[in-house]
C-alpha cells in the first residue's frame, strides 16, 4: 500500500509544472484590446466588422478553456501528491481525494464556495508536509486566499454588471476576467509546484 501511494505521488509530481504559455497571454491581451476598440468604435457610431469581433471573442474563449483545463489537470496532480505525502506523514488532508477536490469545482454555484476549500486546503497540506520534512519553503497563505477571491469576482462581476449596468460593461468584464482566470491561478500553481518539488527532493 505504501509503495502504491509512493508511486502515485512520484508519477504525479513531474507533471506539476505549470507555466502559462506567453503566446497565449500575448494573443489574449491583443485580442482583448481589439475587442475593446471595436466596442468603442461601435458606441461612437463607426462601422464595426462583426466577423472580426466574433472571431476575437471565440479565440479568447478557446484559449481560456484550454488554459483552465490545464490548470485543473495540474491542480489534480498537486492534490494527488500532497494527499499521498500527507498520508505517509500521518496527517489528514482537508479534502478526501484529488478527484473530489477538482470535480466539485465544476459544479456551478457550489464551486464559488468550494474554490476556497481547494486552494486553502492544498496550501495547508503542502505546508504540513514541508514542515514534517524540514523544508523551509512554504506555500503562501495570502495567495491561497486571493486566488479564489479573484476567481469568484471573475464569475460574479459580469453577471452583476449585466443586471445593474449594461451588456457592454458585462462583456468587457468577462473578457478581462478571462485573462485574470488564466494568469492568477497559474501564479499560485507555479508556487505550489515549487513547494511540491522541494518536498519531493528533501
Amino acid at each position: 500500500m505504501m509503495s502504491e501511494s509512493r508511486s502515485r505521488s512520484e508519477t504525479a509530481l513531474p507533471m506539476c509544472d505549470v507555466r502559462l504559455p506567453l503566446v497565449s497571454l500575448f494573443v489574449s491581451v491583443g485580442l482583448l484590446m481589439l475587442v475593446t476598440l471595436t466596442i468603442d468604435y461601435a458606441r461612437a457610431g463607426w462601422a464595426v466588422d462583426g466577423a472580426v469581433l466574433g472571431f476575437s471573442v471565440v479565440v479568447i474563449a478557446v484559449l481560456t478553456v484550454i488554459v483552465q483545463g490545464y490548470h485543473l489537470v495540474v491542480l489534480h496532480r498537486l492534490w494527488t501528491f500532497a494527499s499521498d505525502q500527507l498520508d505517509r506523514a500521518g496527517g489528514q488532508p482537508t479534502v478526501r481525494s484529488a478527484g473530489l477536490a477538482v470535480g466539485l469545482l465544476l459544479v456551478p454555484g457550489f464551486n464559488l464556495y468550494w474554490v476556497f476549500r481547494v486552494f486553502r486546503g492544498l496550501t495547508a497540506a503542502l505546508n504540513a508536509v514541508a514542515a514534517s520534512k524540514g523544508v523551509e519553503s512554504r506555500a503562501s497563505e495570502l495567495s491561497a486566499t486571493l486566488t479564489p477571491v479573484a476567481l469568484v469576482c471573475v464569475a460574479l462581476l459580469p453577471v452583476l454588471l449585466l443586471v445593474f449596468v449594461s451588456a457592454t460593461s458585462a462583456g468587457l468584464a468577462l473578457l478581462v476576467g478571462a485573462l485574470v482566470a488564466m494568469v492568477v491561478p497559474g501564479i499560485y500553481l507555479n508556487d505550489a509546484a515549487d513547494i511540491a518539488r522541494a518536498v519531493a527532493e528533501s
